[in-house]
């Protein structure tokens, strides 16, 4: 049988902030989100987690914005 690992079929929601720049495309665009309001689920000590579905809003709503 071949199976697939657990690990590559669960994505975490929480993400560090390489891969939340990696996610949407670059780090000046995820430092352009957080000037426009993005904040991360978790900071600390040299730790900051991003939520997916929020970059995934900020994502639409620019889309959203940039329709009109």
């Amino acid at each position: 049988m071949n199976q697939t690992p657990i690990s590559q079929k669960i994505q975490p929601r929480l993400i560090n902030r390489q891969a939340a720049s990696e996610y949407v495309g670059g780090r000046t665009i995820l430092q352009k989100m957080i000037k426009d309001g993005l904040k991360p689920v978790f900071q600390g000590h040299r730790l900051t987690r991003f939520d997916r579905q929020d970059l995934d809003f900020f994502i639409n709503k620019s889309k959203l914005e940039n329709s009109n």
